[in-house]
This record gives structure tokens, C-alpha cells and sequence, in this order.
């Protein structure tokens, strides 16, 4: 043993090992970005969208890209510029990822990508083989915003954002089907042991894509639910949780028009499609405040504004 002294990188005195946990690093915001999700309903503060991509200009088939048909991209681009003026007017930052090479077509919607927890991203792995390639491009995104990244689904697990809705912050309700399947469902529930988060299933109906357009918390108290869509798995968890609902008939306003497909900004407060009065009528009636967007170009592409909507941070008591 040499009695020289020993320099910092071998552990000498200069050392000084870190005593800070992953979750306060997040909290604190210098090496990662402040993010966290513990609820779908509390104050909306950062989200990320995505620019359409410029393969919209090549006219393709629309159902072997998943949609029901094809928008313009001039379209896209013009209702996404007014998505983004929206949320900015109401406080939300919204990131919005611009690759230089133009991504996949779907690369839209991005609530199915990620799903967001108290501590960083999760990246998704989608059940389309279209759908595929986005792991990628939104790992990317999250890596030039400094998101942190808690993992990905590997093996035959697939995995969906918006089958992922936060009824508390030890809660999470998960939708499994076509698109989370078995295996996603027990590689999340396995992560999020780690953070003390329980995971309950419940199957997702035939004809629905995801959780998202079955159920949607507006408050602590409260979901919206699409009536004809409720398993009787989904009706005991409300039930349990006395949760009063606000029951959504299978009309063209909601299975055509996608009007129960909406941001919650606040408790109680949502911005939905525009073009669907009866619907927007209907939850004013409810007490909920209502904004409306246009996303006719985002329904041909068989989504709406919950769809395209990752969100990255709601404010809570405890994150501020």
C-alpha cells in the first residue's frame, strides 16, 4: 500500500458520491427536466406535440397508414398551429418536435408514445408494425428536451399511452387488448412497483382503440365515460372509487366526430373537437367549462386532440 495520496477520480478525498435520489433530481430541474404526471386532471403546464410530417404531400393509401382518410397537410399544419396557440394561452409550454427528416406519417399522436409518471418517461412499444418506427423519433424528442427516460417494453410486449389514465398518484388504470397487450401490462406493473404504483386492468372493448376513448377523468370525482363502451370491469373500478360519470351516447358526435377525445386543463375544464354542439352542450349542463378546437384534419387521421396530446407535467400540490 503507498502512503501517496489518492486523486479524486480513484476515490481519493476530493470524492464526493451523490446522495441525491433519481426522483429529486427530476423534482429539483438542473440535470433533468422538470416533468411528472400523478392524475389526468390536475393543472396542465407542459406538453409535446408533434409537426405533421411533409409524407402527408404524397397521397397514399389511408388505410395502410391506420386512418380512416387522408388530410391535407396544409390542413394539419393549420390546425396544429392553432393547437399550439391555444395551450400557450392558456400557460401550457408546448414542445413541439420538428425532426429534419420527415417522420412517419402517424408520428401525430403522440399520447399513444409515452406514457409519463412521477419520475420520466416511459417510451411505449405501439402494436402496429406502422407504428413501429415512432420509439424511435419520440426517444429522440425526449432526449433534446432532457426528459428522462424510465424504459421501454421489449420481447412480444406492446404497450399504448392512452390506454394509461393516472387515478392518483399510486394508481394507474390500464386498458389491455389489441393494442397493450399481457405481456406490456406485466412489464409496466413490474417498473412501476419501483415507484409504488399499483396497476389495475381492465379489458378494452371491441371497436375502441384505446382506454382514452372509453373513459376520461375530469376530476378527482368524476370521469367521462362512453356509455356504450363500459366494460363491467371499468363500471366496478368508478364504482368503487365513487366516481359520478358523465355518460356519452355512441351518436356521431362522439364515435364519428371523436367530441369525448379532450385535454383536461384543470379540474373540470376540457377543450374538445369543435363541431359536436349536442356534446358540448351537453357537458356544459355538467359544469364543466369547455373550449372547442378544430381537428377535422386529426379526426380523418383517426384521432383528436387527446390523441395528439403527451403530456408531460401537471402541476400538483406537491411538484408546484
Amino acid at each position: 500500500m503507498s502512503d501517496e495520496p489518492v486523486a479524486a477520480t480513484f476515490g481519493g478525498p476530493g470524492w464526493r458520491a451523490r446522495v441525491d435520489c433519481h426522483s429529486a433530481d427530476v423534482a429539483a430541474g438542473r440535470i433533468w427536466r422538470k416533468v411528472g404526471v400523478t392524475d389526468e386532471y390536475s393543472p396542465l403546464r407542459e406538453v409535446l406535440i408533434s409537426a405533421p410530417s411533409a409524407q402527408f404531400r404524397q397521397r397514399g393509401d389511408p388505410e395502410a397508414s391506420l386512418m380512416l382518410s387522408w388530410p391535407a397537410l396544409e390542413q394539419l399544419e393549420s390546425e396544429q398551429a392553432g393547437i399550439h396557440a391555444y395551450f400557450e394561452e392558456q400557460g401550457v409550454h408546448v414542445h413541439v418536435h420538428r425532426p429534419a427528416e420527415p417522420p412517419p406519417l402517424n408520428y401525430l399522436f403522440m399520447r399513444d408514445l409515452i406514457i409519463t409518471t412521477p419520475e420520466g418517461a416511459i417510451v411505449c412499444r405501439p402494436a402496429s408494425p406502422v407504428r413501429a418506427p415512432e420509439a424511435r423519433w419520440v426517444s429522440r424528442a425526449l432526449g433534446e428536451m432532457g426528459v428522462p427516460i424510465l424504459g421501454m417494453p421489449t420481447g412480444d410486449a406492446t404497450l399504448e399511452g392512452a390506454d394509461a389514465l393516472w387515478l392518483d398518484s399510486r394508481t394507474l388504470l390500464l386498458g389491455t387488448g389489441a393494442r397493450t397487450n399481457a405481456s406490456g401490462a406485466r412489464w409496466l406493473r413490474r417498473l412501476l412497483e419501483g415507484l409504488s404504483v399499483d396497476v389495475i386492468e381492465v379489458p378494452i372493448p371491441s371497436g375502441a382503440q384505446h382506454l382514452l376513448g372509453v373513459v376520461v377523468p375530469v376530476g378527482p370525482d368524476r370521469v367521462i365515460v362512453d356509455a356504450g363502451r363500459v366494460t363491467p370491469e371499468l363500471s366496478e373500478v368508478i364504482s368503487r372509487r365513487g366516481m359520478g360519470t358523465i355518460r356519452v351516447d355512441d351518436g356521431p358526435e362522439n364515435r364519428v366526430r371523436r367530441g369525448m377525445n379532450v385535454v383536461v386543463l384543470g379540474p373540470n375544464h376540457v377543450v374538445m373537437p369543435a363541431g359536436c354542439p349536442g356534446l358540448a352542450t351537453q357537458f356544459r349542463r355538467e359544469g364543466l367549462r369547455v373550449d372547442e378546437l378544430v381537428v377535422d384534419a386529426y379526426v380523418q387521421a383517426a384521432g383528436a386532440l387527446g390523441c395528439l396530446t403527451a403530456v408531460l407535467r401537471r402541476e400538483t400540490p406537491e411538484s408546484g
